[in-house]
């Protein structure tokens, strides 16, 4: 049996399902599903805040020197082309040397946030349900694939590693100075005094 609907109620119900479809695709809040009623949904510390705090759901202690993972309660599914970077509160970080492992919350990841908090500290650290415990910030994703090449273009930095720009500025110090007369004293050759 085929019903017919008015034209005018039709046009309204495709009108509704594409404004929908649209404010889909331009929305950029995250969204959030509570896994226990009790679980705190993510808040903003300040209206230009980059991330949301993350709540324990949960007690735990961090042993010191060591690390724990902690249940947030909580799933999200973060807007189109992004993914959820779980970052270490300054606050927690500072006053008790909290810091974050494991950061990455893939765009296709529905299960429960845990974050893994590491304590740099010699006392062990307690963590109370409620607690704020980390930020997740929305990052935007570039969906590339990688592929081989024979070798890779020149730049300035080239095959220098770890520390390589400190040690330029310290060299560029070091010429400032001498160009200056400052800080640079130059032994007597026959002497060895510093002149």
């Amino acid at each position: 049996m085929v019903y017919a609907i008015p034209e005018d109620e039709a046009r309204e119900e495709n009108l509704k399902f594409e404004l929908g479809a649209t404010q889909s695709k331009n929305d950029q809040r995250m969204q959030v599903r509570l896994l226990d009623p009790q679980a705190k949904l993510p808040t903003r510390g300040l209206a230009k805040a980059a991330g949301h705090d993350l709540y324990a759901n949960e007690e735990r202690v961090i042993p010191a020197r060591g690390q724990d993972v902690v249940a947030t309660g909580i799933s999200i599914a973060p807007p189109k082309g992004t993914y959820g970077q779980i970052a270490p509160r300054s606050g927690i970080a500072v006053k008790h040397q909290i810091a974050v492992n494991a950061g990455v919350i893939d765009s296709d990841y529905t299960s429960e946030i845990k974050v893994v908090l590491v304590n740099m500290s010699d006392q062990d650290h307690c963590i109370q349900k409620g607690d704020r415990i980390a930020q997740i910030i929305m990052e935007k994703i570039v969906e590339s694939d990688c592929y081989q090449v024979p070798n890779l273009g020149k730049t300035d930095k080239g095959q220098q590693a770890f520390g390589s720009t400190e040690t330029s500025k310290a060299q560029i110090c070091m010429i400032s100075a001498r160009a200056f007369g400052k800080f640079y004293r130059r032994p007597d050759t026959t002497t060895g005094i510093l002149k």
